[in-house]
């Protein structure tokens, strides 16, 4: 069974009903010294004892007014109801031996639950009794993981739970498939804190069915395969609760079990208490989740190896000249057997302790990791410490592992390529194939300079390919703080391609770019602390990538060659204008990355700009231009200017070259575009003489164009003329508006009713972006020729009351009273359940159905039926058989001020047969569909 199933009970711990080993000091009832005990037994105490302890217990000394007996008296156990202090019967009648004692046995007096007693002279309950208590206990151990690997340095047999304190009992275990010489190299040496019973008195040789008049005693124990725990000694029991096992010493001073499934038999020595925990050995093993990784060399690397039988492993990563080796350590923290690490290919074996505002000790802006990862350069090397689990490993200049062959990391990498751990490498990690070989144990070996590992657990491979820019793009978006969306797919989802910009909206530079991920995550640890892979899912502020790429003079980065500009107009005189975004801050600037994952599959670097911001204040006027370029800087080899990542062309830190880029590139790579600036601008349809004409109609029609961004939220407003800023909205000079946002083609468009108004009147129409008019013009009500629009009416249909638990039935019929064809878009939505959607292609004067239905609970259930031109709503009321019954609710008509349900539309399955329609979703007249308590549904009409 595993470690987590229920316990079952096994012949053998039936049997282990022994003494227990510590004495529990504390007075009986009354005056409890009257009782004495002998012997190695119990010592009987008020409670709790437990059941399956055994007492020897001196009855001839008595104090106050508690009963004394002698050699030959009858004393009497009295089972006790401690409700009603009354006797329930008499448990057992004891004779005191010719030493003055009585001797008690609890392991068949056990019940239940907690059990009171009485010793006494005479057989009722009097004051002259001796009043305790019987428990069982309870204990429930299992192992801290499922698996374990037979070299693992340890793993733990947890107390998950017991009602008795630790540290005040002992246990003996037994193991099918283990001897007892393997048991004690399991549990007792210098890696744990436990020591073995081996006091014959205070071993349970009787109810293992030995017999000790006979002889019998530890070394017949032994041979059976039985080993008894010191707990009482142990620090880690009395304070964890763990009985610490290493299958490490095991394996290296036994014989290791057979892989396989091991149940572990474990029962307290004083008690009936026992339990069972299994644990599956052998069959370790490092599966990386993919064979291949692919990175552009520079970026950030992520990798993921599951760990089977073990939860921790060693890597060894090298490249196949072995010019470059490095040792990882990687284990697996939260106990989901699975290690995802990453690791910035930029800084790999380099001192990262050169870098401005990191130190020795932060090894994590190299490597990172959820679990545990550790590089025995970064971790150990680097900050010259000892103890890191990384530093367990152990090397060897010989193809096998001999301790006479160990060597320091320093002389193994020195063995491998000639350099020391630092010192390998000249310019950063070449673009080439590294290997990641999993070891069982950390040990390493070097033969002729091939480095290998001891015994593999699993592999995987890294491809640093070639880091490059090409082709971009510019895009808008509407107005929003530039960090306002820090994921891609969030992003893209609000893009539109455009080489010019409404001032306000967002302007968006794409670059298919790689090689620049691992330096902006060194960036970003030193100034914010962040993870390296916190700015992959979550974008780099103006700051970080300022200082690599805009404004990298003076910096760690000024040799990395990387810049990116926005240059105005060539002026006639002087040098260009140039756009500063690093004046602003991450509201006004921000960049996302999307990494190289394969061969072909370009990453994506998205610079966006906030046009609207106060920062860039007489940079962005209208009609201004700008080219904006990202270049990677070539014309020499790029070296490191120390051990640290820095460096630049020739090792020169200050005359830039692309790390990746060698001498044979002697032209800059750079991917350009140019963007112009506008300032808003909104015009609208049937303008005559520069007045919109409006129809006094149900479903007059307002629309026109604007250079906002699509996507852009307005609001479309019509009021009697003269405008005023100053009329509230309740002013009988507005008369209808609505939020929509700007297609993507730039129309906008709504319609509103109308009706009441008369031809000759005066209006006026505006356009606002939150509290900035972006257009007006005048309007006047006159008789439009044009064919007017779809128009969508609602109605209702919903019982007045309903009692509790009736299913009330709600009907919502759609009608296009409009002069065109159109497409329906509505929603019904009551208290208490989601909401249902619908559209419908409705021609003119078609009408449809849609149904809901809700359970009626004690309180009413408010309704509302809505499409994006007019809304009714409704309440029904809980109508309770003992009231008088209440009025029908009114059903309100409303032009419509709500915004129609955005969403994505969806196709029904086609008809099972003919008749033309849609036979799952017909009901009545119309289309129809029912949902309770479900997701929102959204069905498409054809």
């Amino acid at each position: 069974m595993t470690a987590r199933s229920r316990k079952c009970r096994s012949v053998f711990l039936t049997m282990l009903l022994v003494c227990s080993l510590v004495a529990m000091a504390g007075p009986l009832a009354g005056s409890a010294s009257a009782i004495q005990t002998a012997g190695n037994t119990s010592v009987l105490t008020a409670g709790p004892n437990w059941y399956g302890q055994e007492f020897t217990v001196d009855v001839t000394q008595g104090s106050g007014g508690e009963f004394t007996a002698q050699s030959g008296d009858t004393v009497y156990l009295l089972e006790v109801d401690e409700g009603t202090d009354s006797v329930n019967r008499t448990a057992r009648v004891l004779t005191v031996n010719s030493s003055g004692y009585i001797n008690l046995e609890t392991e068949e007096l056990e019940t239940d639950g907690r059990q009171a007693y009485a010793l006494n002279d005479d057989n009722e309950l009097n004051g002259g009794a001796v009043n305790f208590t019987l428990e069982p206990q309870t204990l429930d151990l299992e192992w801290e993981r499922d698996s374990i690997a037979t070299d693992s340095e340890s793993v733990a047999l947890e107390t998950v739970e017991s009602n008795r304190g630790a540290g005040e009992y002992n246990v003996t275990i037994r193991a099918d498939g283990f001897d007892y010489e393997q048991l004690r190299a399991l549990f007792v040496h210098s890696g744990t804190d436990l020591t073995e019973v081996t006091d014959r008195d205070h071993l349970p040789l009787e109810k293992l069915g030995f017999d000790p008049d006979d002889g019998d005693g530890l070394d017949d124990m032994r041979s059976a395969g039985y080993i008894t725990l010191n707990l009482s000694t142990s620090t880690n029991f009395r304070q964890d609760g763990e009985i610490i096992a290493n299958f490490s010493n095991l394996e290296a001073n036994e014989t290791l079990p057979s892989d396989g499934e091991y149940q572990f038999d474990i029962a307290v020595t004083d008690a009936t208490t026992e339990d069972t925990a299994a644990i599956t050995i052998g069959g370790a093993e490092a599966d990386f989740e993919k064979p291949l990784y692919t990175r552009a060399a520079g970026d950030v690397a992520a990798f993921t190896v599951d760990l089977g039988s073990t939860d921790q492993t060693w890597v060894q990563l090298r490249d196949r000249n072995s010019e470059f080796v490095d040792v990882l350590y990687v284990e697996d923290d939260d106990g989901d057997g699975r290690v995802t690490f990453y690791a910035n290919t930029r800084l790999m074996g380099t001192d990262h302790s050169e870098l401005s505002g990191i130190s020795e000790g932060d090894a994590e802006v190299v490597y990172h990791s959820n679990d545990t990862v550790q590089s025995y350069i970064h971790h150990e090397t680097i900050p010259s410490v000892s103890g890191t689990k990384v530093g367990d490993a152990k090397f060897y200049d010989a193809e096998t592992v001999n301790s006479s062959n160990e060597v320091t990391f320093s002389q193994y990498t020195q063995a491998v390529n000639g350099a020391t751990p630092t010192n390998q490498l000249s310019s950063p990690l070449a673009t080439t194939t590294y290997e990641l070989v999993a070891d069982r144990r950390g040990r390493f070996t070097v033969d002729d300079g091939e480095a290998a590992v001891d015994r593999p657990l699993g592999e995987t491979e890294l491809d640093l390919v070639q880091p490059t820019v090409r082709e971009s793009n510019t895009y808008v978006a509407p107005e929003k703080e530039a960090d306002s969306q820090r994921s891609i797919d969030e992003l893209e989802a609000n893009l539109t391609s455009r080489d010019a910009a409404a001032i306000g909206d967002r302007l968006v530079f794409r670059f298919n770019t790689t090689g620049i991920a691992g330096a902006l995550a060194a960036i970003d640890y030193a100034q914010n602390r962040h993870s390296i892979d916190t700015g992959l899912s979550e974008g780099y502020g103006v700051d970080v990538f300022a200082e690599l790429a805009i404004d990298s003079e003076g910096t760690d980065w000024e040799g990395e060659g990387v810049n990116f500009t926005l240059l105005g107009e060539n002026p006639l005189n002087g040098p260009r204008d140039r756009l500063a975004l690093e004046d602003g801050e991450n509201q006004d600037a921000y960049f996302l990355l999307d990494q190289q994952t394969a061969e072909g599959d370009p990453g994506t670097l998205y610079a966006v700009v906030d046009t609207g911001s106060t920062a860039y204040d007489g940079s962005i006027t209208d009609d201004e231009q700008y080219d904006a370029a990202l270049s990677y800087i070539a014309g020499g080899r790029f070296k490191f200017s120390g051990q640290g990542p820095q460096g630049g062309k020739g090792g020169d830190a200050t005359d830039p070259t692309f790390p990746y880029y060698d001498s044979v590139i002697t032209e800059n790579v750079t991917e350009r575009r140019t963007v112009s600036f506008e300032s808003t601008t909104l015009t609208f349809d049937a303008v005559d003489d520069g007045t919109v004409a409006l129809e006094p109609a149900r479903n007059a029609r307002v629309s026109g164009d604007t250079n906002l961004a699509p996507g852009t939220s307005v609001t479309l407003g019509v009021r009697l003329a003269p405008p005023s800023d100053a009329l509230p909205d309740e002013d009988p000079s507005f008369l209808a508006q609505r939020e929509i946002t700007v297609n993507a083609d730039g129309t906008f468009n709504a319609t509103f009713d109308l009706s009441d108004r008369t031809v000759g009147e005066a209006a006026t129409v505006r356009v606002e972006r939150g509290q900035t008019t972006v257009g007006s013009s005048d309007a006047e009500f006159a008789n439009v020729d044009a064919v007017q629009g779809p128009y969508f009416e609602t109605e209702l249909d919903v019982p007045p009351s309903a009692q509790r638990n009736e299913t009330v039935r709600i009907t919502g019929t759609v009608t296009n009273t409009g002069e065109e064809a159109g497409t329906a878009d509505v929603t019904i939505t009551a208290t208490g359940t989601n909401p249902v959607r619908g559209i419908f292609d409705l021609d003119t004067g078609e009408s449809r159905r849609i149904n809901h239905s809700v359970r009626m609970e004690q309180t009413a259930i408010d309704v509302r039926f809505e499409s994006q031109d007019t809304s009714q709503q409704s309440t029904v009321e809980y109508e309770d058989p003992t009231a008088p019954a209440t009025p029908t609710p009114t059903q309100t008509p409303t032009s419509t001020s709500a915004t129609a349900v955005d969403g994505p539309q969806s196709t029904p399955p086609p008809a099972d047969t003919g008749g033309g329609g849609f036979p799952w979703l017909l009901g009545g007249v119309g289309a129809a569909v029912t949902l309770t308590g479900a997701a929102l549904l959204v069905i498409r009409w054809l």
